[in-house]
């Protein structure tokens, strides 16, 4: 059931005992379950439960999650919250594979004790996310260093909190987790200064993170100027995946840019998130590239608030991009839509927003064409035609806002024009949409479906499914 998504799956629990021990599987791998100390309502429909309803849960059915989020009451003492994090770390014992955490003011300096607590988790813990509440964290870090702790099976850890804004906060953090993560390969920060990323990457006697291949933060204070950035010969250029929110204030004042154009050279996945106002991005040539993700919002109207600027860019030849030069070897775009607020329409405005997108950036339609392009993950047409935004210009033509937008910008465009534009972008694409996609994606699916029911048991091995994409039993 590893094709199925995530709704698929929940329907699945209910045809019967069997399927639904083989979907409860995988949900448990997918899904994070919110525990605290009371049950909470939280948004985008997560589970929530409590530390003793989840122990109840998991001592019937024997299933545990393998994403898991705690968090306490902020009045509860920490000499309480120390024993019941260890006994839930005896009790999920090589079951939690991803364990995000939340760090109170009141635990103090003796917070630190809560890292000894991990490698109770076994081999099976890879991967954690930290949040701090509180400011003063050097002596915390201070006393974890003296710890001689080590935790080889962690390799992606992230940090979720402003806190680390102060150098002297920041340099006694990285100094005290590096070592007790050898193994690390991804580290991700909530905010990000460029003294900070110079403390980590520029080269010195004393190297954090060897094995650090990918690095992303999200956010990065508004400074008037950046101090002076060194050649990228300065850096320790090991960084294959790179990840960055975009800023809408001038590029020389822009970590993420910055630091992509010293990346550039060695970069082979690149994702990058559309956060707020209008902004140009410059783009380098990246002999390496492979992957490039976006995300962006579901914009009613077919223009967006990121515009790429392609080093190869020539605007006397009306060249948007040259693949050949920028990314000789890329093979996979992917977009993907992150909503400020889920509504029913996001998924059709997102295709239709990506069009225009598409249009102005990678598929300009003129002389563009990337052969090395292999698959292509953007939303699929809606119907026979569908409505192409951003072709009427005036402030008159759209209204509304962020909830309830009203767009009249767009012209009715055939979904055949669209895909025989990108079809002639990107010749070598082996992508299902180009060729009756709809049908032939659900006619896999449904395949894969039926043969599993038939591994099974539970269905019989007459059943087959037609060329046209119907099921029948013969």
């Amino acid at each position: 059931m590893t094709f199925l998504p995530t709704p698929d799956l929940f329907t699945s629990t209910r045809v019967n005992s069997t399927w639904e021990n083989e979907a409860r599987s995988h949900l448990l791998s997918r899904i994070t379950v919110f525990i605290s100390d009371q049950a909470k309502n939280l948004l985008f429909g997560r589970p929530s439960t409590t530390f003793q309803k989840y122990q109840q849960t998991t001592q019937v059915r024997s299933k545990y999650h393998e994403r898991v989020e705690l968090d306490w009451l902020k009045d509860k003492d920490f000499t309480l919250i120390l024993p019941q994090f260890e006994n839930f770390a005896v009790e999920n014992k090589g079951k939690v594979r991803h364990l995000q955490l939340y760090f109170l003011p009141k635990w103090g300096i003796n917070s630190y004790k809560i890292f000894k607590i991990f490698p109770i988790f076994g081999k099976s813990l890879t991967s954690l996310t930290l949040t701090f509440h509180y400011e003063n964290l050097l002596e915390v870090f201070a006393s974890l260093s003296r710890e001689n702790l080590i935790l080889p099976s962690v390799t992606k850890l992230n940090f979720n909190s402003a806190s680390f804004l102060d150098h002297d906060t920041f340099a006694t953090i990285i100094s005290a987790i590096s070592p007790i993560f050898p193994n690390l390969t991804h580290l991700h920060f909530l905010m990000m200064r460029w003294k900070q990323l110079e403390f980590i990457f520029a080269k010195k006697p004393h190297h954090f993170f060897p094995k650090l291949t990918s690095f992303s933060f999200l956010y990065e204070p508004n400074e008037d100027e950046l101090s002076l950035i060194p050649p990228p010969e300065m850096f320790i250029l090991n960084i294959a995946k790179f990840h960055f929110a975009v800023a809408n204030y001038p590029t020389r004042r822009q970590i993420g840019p910055n630091l992509l154009r010293i990346l550039a050279p060695v970069l082979q996945h690149f994702h990058i998130t559309e956060v707020g106002d209008s902004v140009i991005v410059h783009i380098p040539m990246m002999p390496k590239l492979r992957v490039f993700k976006i995300s962006r919002r579901p914009f009613k109207c077919g223009w967006s608030k990121m515009r790429l600027h392609f080093e190869t860019e020539d605007r006397i030849r009306g060249v948007k991009i040259n693949y050949e030069k920028q990314f000789p070897l890329l093979a996979r775009i992917s977009m993907k839509c992150v909503p400020f607020f889920k509504r029913g329409d996001d998924e059709e405005n997102f295709f239709e927003a990506t069009v225009r997108f598409l249009y102005d950036t990678f598929s300009p339609g003129n002389i563009a064409v990337c052969e090395t392009l292999r698959e292509l993950n953007v939303p699929l047409p809606p119907g026979d035609e569908f409505k192409f935004r951003g072709m009427r210009s005036g402030r008159d033509r759209c209204s509304g806002d962020v909830r309830n937008p009203v767009c009249n910008c767009y012209e009715w465009e055939s979904s055949t024009t669209f895909l025989d534009h990108v079809a002639a972008t990107f010749p070598n694409l082996q992508y299902a949409f180009l060729a009756k996609s709809k049908e032939k994606v659900r006619c896999d699916a449904v395949r894969k479906w039926v043969q599993m029911g038939v591994d099974l048991g539970l269905l019989d091995k007459s059943y087959r499914i037609c060329e046209g994409g119907d099921d029948k039993g013969m």
